[in-house]
């Protein structure tokens, strides 16, 4: 391609690309969801340290009980 090819492209709003444009795409991708996974990992390493999953048997057995009920005396 010499450079009246490239100019007449241009001034059409065509542009020709090179070969080596869709693989920095894929590069361009895997580092975008490489970053959002690693963030995604690091918002669950700091939920687990602040403590977010501790509580792992009272939600569940809540259920099975009864809430109390008010005494009569008070009404």
């Amino acid at each position: 391609m010499d450079d009246s090819d490239y100019r007449l492209h241009a001034l059409r709003g065509i542009f020709l690309l090179p070969k080596i444009i869709p693989m920095s795409v894929i590069i361009i991708l895997l580092i975008a969801s490489i970053s959002i996974a690693s963030l995604f990992l690091l918002a669950f390493l700091w939920s687990v340290k602040c403590g977010q999953f501790d509580d792992d048997d009272a939600p569940a057995s809540r259920i099975l009980f009864d809430d109390k009920l008010p005494n009569k005396t008070n009404v």
